[in-house]
């Protein structure tokens, strides 16, 4: 862009809202188009995993949650998994987008899609199914859900399924 400054202002505490970003997030905007006498065209994107710590926080630290297959995380049609909103706010996962979720025991992975409805229902969807079925997950199973890494601007999460005492 040349040097050039841009400033935000209207609209910006709505985009701020609506992707339900906090003091921290990290979010780029990229210039699509730029014609003289016309406002900029960009494209805004956050990456669920992108956050940076604040002063005291402990930066290594993995979040995760603990949760147990419900039979609508295994149905044959359409079956999702649900992430706990709050969970999904505190890490920075209300944008849409792929991540890849891997088996924390063997390391096998699977390209899945997160996705937002409307910041009140965050869950995996598209992969999720051939995640379920390459693991043999079943209804019941326990597991941990722990976001470990940002590769090449994807979430990378390990599922582990927690045995049974």
């Amino acid at each position: 862009m040349g040097g050039r400054k841009f400033y935000l202002g209207i609209g910006f505490r709505a985009l701020v809202v609506a992707n339900g970003l906090k003091e921290g997030d990290v979010f780029k905007f990229e210039l699509i188009e730029n014609k003289k006498n016309k406002p900029p065209v960009v494209n805004f994107s956050c990456n669920g995993n992108s956050r940076m710590p604040k002063e005291g926080e402990d930066d290594h630290a993995r979040p995760y949650f603990i949760s147990k297959l419900k039979s609508y995380c295994l149905r044959k049609t359409a079956p999702f998994l649900h992430l706990p909103i709050e969970f999904a706010k505190k890490n920075g996962l209300l944008c849409s987008g792929e991540m890849i979720l891997r088996n924390g025991e063997d390391e096998r992975l699977c390209i899945v899609e997160l996705k937002n409805h409307k910041n009140k229902y965050i869950y995996i969807g598209r992969g999720w199914k051939d995640f379920c079925v390459a693991n043999g997950l079943k209804e019941g199973d326990c597991f941990k859900f722990e976001i470990v890494d940002n590769i090449d601007e994807k979430l990378v999460v390990n599922f582990y399924v927690l045995k049974n005492p």
